[in-house]
């Protein structure tokens, strides 16, 4: 019998993603949204895997979290694991300006995190890109991820923001993690 896994986020929009990536693995995998803090650590590595810990100490059961960031070339550590922050204090605009007469390109990360009771590993998952000149309003869908309306993948015209579901999961950050994690989990999982 094949364990039935919990992703928890606060996110609709992820729960939604991560549900679509797995729904193709043939893993059982069951959302609970909850309110994660994002501790300040020293990589997404680590703050999905604290997320991870704090959810499976609640709900006991085998768990997987993320955590995402974008890093632009022109601030190598920035926006960072402050990306929320930085978006929060500055808007699409003012993370723009910083930009003006810099090189655009950027990497978005997304680590997700496995915890159980005896094990816990982290999966990466990278997408470069580049940052657009100007802030899109279409094709935004829910909470998306705001620097979604900003990210242009390498070898596309669209930002993320104006992505179909299928097209965005085809280079997905998100999913090239979930899809390590699923390759893991599947030959990784005790038999019973």
């Amino acid at each position: 019998m094949k364990k039935i896994l919990t992703f928890v986020s606060s996110n609709p929009e992820k729960i939604k993603e991560v549900r679509f990536v797995l729904s193709h693995t043939g893993i059982p995998c069951r959302s609970q949204r909850m309110h994660l803090n994002e501790p300040r650590l020293e990589s997404p590595e680590a703050v999905a895997l604290a997320k991870a810990r704090y959810a499976h100490q609640r709900l006991h059961v085998p768990i997987i979290a993320e955590d995402t960031s974008i890093y632009f070339k022109a601030y190598p550590l920035f926006p960072g694991l402050y990306a929320a922050y930085a978006y929060d204090a500055l808007g699409l605009e003012g993370l723009l300006k910083l930009l003006n007469g810099k090189p655009r390109g950027a990497l978005f990360k997304t680590a997700v995190a496995y915890v159980d009771d005896y094990r816990e590993k982290t999966f990466i998952g990278t997408c470069m890109g580049r940052i657009s000149r100007a802030a899109s309003l279409h094709g935004v869908r829910g909470l998306r991820f705001p620097y979604e309306r900003l990210f242009i993948p390498n070898g596309r015209k669209k930002l993320l923001s104006e992505m179909s579901a299928k097209e965005k999961a085809e280079i997905s950050h998100r999913r090239k993690a979930l899809e390590k994690f699923a390759n893991w989990f599947i030959t990784n999982e005790p038999r019973r």
